[in-house]
């Protein structure tokens, strides 16, 4: 037998719940995965070869596969990059981000960029609209879901009972989350908040009176409408419409919610 498929069957699976070599020694294992800064840098590696990633903040133990490394660090190896999960937390856990927006380098972020590529912007400008440091090509955009809700992309789902409709009726009004970023029937397009048209109407005397708003006089009397005599003197009187006399109004529409933070897994 392959003596590293015979290491990686010993160990792999007692180290998938550890990344320190400490945390090993705790449970009396004397194994130690050679330690490097870049796993992509080990020469014509075999499969079940294990080794320790020691770059930056995010170490942990990888296993070689016929696909290629996979890390070892049990919950880590179980979520994909470019995972988005809401998160009660106000500080970054380790091995996530918060999706604000912000713009990152490419190197360094392998992983989250083969995963969202471009898809939420090219890096070149911040959350903000500002420019950041970076050039097109060499960075991209977290996807900023600050104060928004997640809607899932449309596809070709269309809506019953057509078929034809689409689910999402504004498909191709869909604008791109930042610059260089994904628009339409694409992952990272956003939209505004927008409210169905709410239609009606009522006779008025065309020779007196006012409309504005939402209100305008059409061309002809309402079919089948009502003939209703307002209260009061036989004087000119303004007709309104005010939803927060009887619902709930606010400058967006939304249903009951609670906020949490977004994290991607880097």
């Amino acid at each position: 037998m392959n003596k590293k498929l015979l290491i990686m069957l010993l160990f792999a699976v007692p180290a998938l719940g550890f990344k320190y070599k400490e945390d090993l020694t705790a449970m009396g294992l004397k194994f130690v995965a050679p330690t490097i800064m870049d796993r992509n840098s080990v020469f014509q590696p075999e499969e079940g070869e294990i080794i320790y990633e020691a770059a930056g903040n995010d170490r942990r133990f990888y296993g070689k596969t016929d696909v290629g490394w996979v890390p070892l660090s049990a919950g880590e190896s179980i979520l994909p990059p470019g995972i988005i999960l809401p998160y009660g937390g106000e500080s970054e856990p380790p091995g996530f981000y918060f999706a604000d927006g912000r713009a990152l380098p490419i190197a360094g972020n392998e992983a989250l960029y083969d995963a969202i590529k471009e898809a939420f912007g090219n890096g070149t400008r911040n959350a903000d609209g500002t420019l950041s440091s970076y050039a097109a090509g060499d960075a991209f955009n977290l996807p900023d879901l600050r104060g928004r809700f997640l809607r899932g992309v449309n596809g070709s789902a269309t809506e019953l009972p057509s078929l034809t409709a689409p689910r999402d009726p504004a498909i191709n009004d869909r604008v791109a989350s930042n610059v260089g970023g994904f628009e339409d029937n694409r992952v990272g397009s956003v939209q505004t908040d927008a409210l169905q048209n709410i239609t009606g109407g009522f006779g008025v005397d065309r020779s007196a009176g006012s409309l504005d708003g939402a209100f305008f006089q059409g061309n002809n009397p309402i079919a089948g409408g009502n003939t209703a005599q307002l209260s009061g003197a036989s004087t000119t009187s303004a007709l309104r419409f005010d939803a927060s006399r009887v619902a709930r109004t606010s400058s967006e529409t939304r249903p009951k919610n609670v906020y949490v933070n977004y994290i991607i897994k880097r």
